[in-house]
């Protein structure tokens, strides 16, 4: 089973950090939204792939992507505005698959954890994300760009080895990247906009047998997603001038990657409050 398009309509900080993360990860992406929504500017609905309803009427757009999609998820901080409920009330009315992700207590990888298990008992290939604008939900983009990045992020480390027995199989999240790395700088700066804040925090802090331990854990999924066992000369090059010489055995690359980040980090988070204020 594949997760092989998401769609929204673009219209709230949450559509767009979903779609967003689409383009990022490759993944195919659009939606459906009413063509006063864009009619000043464009070039968001041709950005998205949005296809445009005539009108003004938001229960359309919102009906379109919840019948277009196998299941339709909605992000939210405590209760569901209007739109959203209207959302929920047409996929029941529909039969179609929903899930409410409520992000005021949990972390964006434990909301991950939830919507990957979800998507797979839903069977779920085409996703309908919603959720609410910033202005009533404060940090809404990033936790649910970093949710959806997270539900990938779980499929390339393993994930799909659950107790039920499940298989939930991607293509290989590497080859759904628009761009590899090819520089440390570029890989270091990926990294930074989508490890979760409590994961950077930890790098920072990490002594040297934390930081071995989070290397071991993570230095795999980075070896992956960056190509690094599979022909990203360019960025193992890199890696070799910054160590100042040729690299060991295999899954080396990512623990210098992650030993990089962590020393940069500490310049940045180790005095940083990790918690809800941080969000």
């Amino acid at each position: 089973m594949q997760l092989v398009r998401i769609i929204s309509a673009g219209r709230t900080d949450a559509d767009r950090a979903a779609l967003d993360a689409a383009m990022e990860l490759g993944i195919e992406h659009g939606g459906w939204v009413a063509e006063e929504a864009f009619s000043a500017d464009r070039s968001t609905a041709q950005k998205y792939h949005l296809r445009e309803i005539p009108g003004a009427n938001m229960g359309r757009e919102i009906e379109r992507n919840v019948v277009e999609a196998d299941g339709t998820v909605i992000f939210r901080r405590g209760p569901l505005d209007e739109n959203l409920k209207l959302a929920a009330d047409l996929a029941a009315a529909h039969g179609k698959p929903l899930l409410q992700v409520d992000l005021n207590p949990v972390h964006a990888l434990e909301a991950a954890r939830g919507l990957y298990a979800w998507l797979v008992e839903a069977r779920v290939r085409v996703l309908n994300v919603a959720g609410p604008p910033s202005s009533q939900a404060a940090g809404i983009y990033n936790d649910v760009y970093q949710t959806l990045w997270g539900l990938f992020t779980l499929d390339v480390m393993g994930a799909r080895h659950g107790p039920d027995g499940n298989t939930f199989r991607l293509e290989d999240m590497a080859r759904r990247i628009a761009e590899r790395p090819g520089t440390l700088d570029e890989a270091l700066a990926l990294l930074e906009r989508h490890l979760a804040l409590e994961d950077r925090v930890r790098l920072a802090r990490a002594d040297a047998a934390t930081l071995s331990a989070m290397q071991r854990e993570m230095g795999p999924w980075v070896g992956e997603i960056f190509g690094l066992e599979d022909g990203n000369t360019e960025l193992v090059a890199a890696l070799e001038d910054w160590r100042g010489q040729p690299l060991g055995e295999a899954g080396e690359a990512g623990r210098l990657i992650l030993e990089a980040l962590a020393g940069r980090l500490r310049k940045t988070h180790r005095l940083r409050i990790v918690g809800p204020a941080s969000r």
